[in-house]
């Protein structure tokens, strides 16, 4: 359904990968009550804090390894890009594990303190544009629709 609109205007076919799923809740998978959302929320940003041996209870992933499988699906994006000789490629995903990625990936060097991005939700369907590749890193460029460029200017 979010992809379906994008597919149309181009006349290209989305590719599903995995790896790009959202942070897997766990035993806290659709619990609404505070205790859970605060659980799963300072499980998150500890992870985007760069404490990632936190676990979700009953989840079979660590901070660590939700990172690792989302970057390795990153680096499958940009090699399927680069041997299509393209520019640049689309990803779609959860605001999660987005934020999880960008704020320790996509933010090296001091460049955006990760803790911004951990406060920073992305909206629905919001875009943040990051510039790079595997080997030579990432940069972020613009954080959910122009957010972190009125930050950075």
């Amino acid at each position: 359904q979010t992809i379906a609109p994008i597919e149309a205007a181009t006349g290209l076919s989305a590719t599903i990968d995995s790896g790009l799923r959202e942070v897997l809740a766990a035993d806290l998978e659709m619990s609404t009550d505070a205790r859970s959302v605060a659980c799963y929320v300072d499980t998150t940003r500890s992870w985007m804090a760069g404490r990632p041996a936190c676990r979700i209870p009953g989840s079979p992933e660590d901070g660590t390894d939700t990172l690792q499988r989302f970057d390795d699906a990153v680096g499958r994006v940009a090699e399927q890009t680069a041997k299509a000789g393209s520019a640049a490629a689309l990803l779609v995903s959860h605001g999660t594990a987005l934020r999880l990625w960008t704020s320790l990936k996509a933010a090296p060097g001091g460049a955006v303190d990760p803790l911004w991005i951990a406060e920073r939700p992305m909206h629905n369907t919001g875009i943040t544009v990051v510039d790079g590749d595997p080997s030579a890193g990432w940069s972020l460029t613009s954080w959910d629709d122009g957010a972190w460029d009125q930050v950075s200017s």
